[in-house]
């Protein structure tokens, strides 16, 4: 017997989802958005030194040279590069990710040296990634190396991202940007240096945008990259970087010499086993038709273990896919289908939205918050936690799930119970059975060694 809501209940969550879904009908066209102090935070860190104080501090190589990036501000004395990286502590553990704006110049004097931290603000939680890193950077900040290298809050410093497009060549003066390095589904970023006030920016940089082209559609950034399956700050804060999938996502260097927590990501990449991954996964009600892709997989018992590189057994799909399969699986929930145009605006009566999906986006909103275990209801086994919660309106998060649940092992044995489209899951202390599609991103790579849970090379 399915658990009844009231009517009231149902109608929050109704207007929730519809004023929600608006923010989403460019998803899969053209849009622009600003990411505020609410929700981006920027962390400067000048002078001279400051390039090599990092290098031993992050996962990346900040001192490779960058043939392939052809990005430069319109007076082409500053080129601007844009490192994913992860700061660890001494266990190897994530600190927090970040995106790391590196900019040279041509004159090559050292004092001019300026790099951007760009991380999640955190904002819901009271030490947020902020704050914890500007600590661990200034308890480093030590000896003579580093008596030039400044650090500061650039609270005037917001973050532009454009959807839809991957030009990021002849920006106007005053900006630098680049195409996400993550991935490109991400959008156009955009920093924009001027002795403005954030709030003059953002103006500005409304004013430049074709609004017709690229329309305001606040909040699609968060929505996209829970589609990518990729999770940032405190969600991934306290997991290792493979763990959180940061070597697919060319966030590690193998190759640079020594930094804060090399020893256990080297030793797992090197030697070690993965057995947790980082996936995007949809929620459904268990009375939901599930669509032929997710039911016509290959799992591990159907593979040839002759090898240790198998089929993956769960589809692969690029955020336009998910996003349209998100939308047929909650009705109205979302709209926006990628054949709708730039301007589409929702237009759908309440009534649309099926009861079943509201009934798991309350669930959801109860009980799948940030650490919630994912517990397999014929085993009594937990398969899973939740690292990226749901945002309103839709039933897509983050997990991090066990790759033998998933069939993404060598195991040949009957006896432990494997994911399968009818599979049915509780989250956290919730009480509502549902049923999770998992899916693995595009930038996954081709080939996954079943035996070390890491790609084959």
């Amino acid at each position: 017997i399915r658990p009844k809501i009231s009517i009231n209940k149902c109608n929050v969550a109704l207007r929730k989802a519809s004023s929600t879904s608006g923010q989403y009908g460019t998803l899969w066209s053209r849009g622009h958005e600003t990411l505020g102090n609410d929700c981006r935070r920027i962390i400067s860190v000048k002078g001279k030194g400051s390039t090599a104080f990092l290098q031993g501090l992050v996962t990346a190589d900040l001192l490779k040279k960058n043939d392939n990036n052809h990005n430069s501000s319109v007076d082409h004395k500053n080129v601007t590069t844009i490192l994913p990286a992860c700061f660890l502590d001494s266990r190897g553990r994530i600190l927090t990710d970040a995106l790391i704006w590196k900019k040279s110049n041509d004159s090559q004097d050292e004092e001019e040296e300026c790099l951007y931290l760009d991380l999640p603000a955190d904002q819901d939680d009271d030490d947020s990634s902020e704050d914890l890193l500007l600590r661990h950077l200034n308890s480093y900040k030590v000896g003579r190396s580093t008596k030039h290298v400044r650090i500061q809050q650039e609270p005037n410093l917001p973050v532009h991202l454009i959807h839809g497009t991957l030009n990021d060549q002849n920006l106007p003066p005053g900006f630098l940007g680049q195409v996400d390095p993550r991935h490109p589904s991400l959008g156009v970023r955009l920093l924009q240096e001027s002795p403005f006030s954030a709030h003059v920016k953002e103006q500005h940089f409304v004013s430049l945008i074709e609004s017709v082209t690229f329309p305001n559609s606040m909040g699609t950034y968060n929505l996209i990259r829970r589609l990518a399956g990729i999770s940032e700050g405190k969600e991934i804060a306290g997991k290792t970087p493979l763990e959180a999938n940061q070597d697919f996502l060319q966030a590690i260097s193998f190759h640079k010499g020594c930094y804060l927590g090399q020893e256990l990501t080297a030793r797992a990449n090197y030697t070690g086993v993965i057995r947790k991954r980082l996936l995007p996964c949809i929620l459904v009600d268990t009375n939901t038709q599930i669509p032929f892709i997710w039911t016509n997989t290959k799992t591990a018992s159907d593979s040839d273990h002759s090898s240790n590189t198998s089929l993956l057994p769960i589809p692969r799909l690029g955020i336009t896919e998910a996003a349209s399969f998100v939308s047929i699986l909650q009705g109205a929930a979302i709209r926006g289908l990628p054949a709708s145009s730039a301007s589409t605006t929702v237009e759908h009566p309440h009534e649309e939205t099926p009861a079943a999906v509201l009934e798991t986006m309350e669930e959801l909103a109860n009980f799948a918050h940030l650490g919630s275990k994912i517990t397999n209801k014929v085993d009594g086994r937990t398969v899973g936690e939740i690292v990226s919660t749901a945002i309103p309106g839709t039933t897509v998060v983050v997990a991090q799930m066990r790759l033998d649940f998933l069939g993404m092992d060598n195991e040949t044995s009957a006896q432990k119970e494997r994911w399968k489209a009818t599979s049915k899951v509780v989250i956290g202390d919730g009480k509502k059975e549902l049923r999770i599609l998992p899916y693995l991103p595009v930038w996954w790579p081709g080939k996954v060694n079943f035996a070390t849970g890491k790609e084959e090379h």
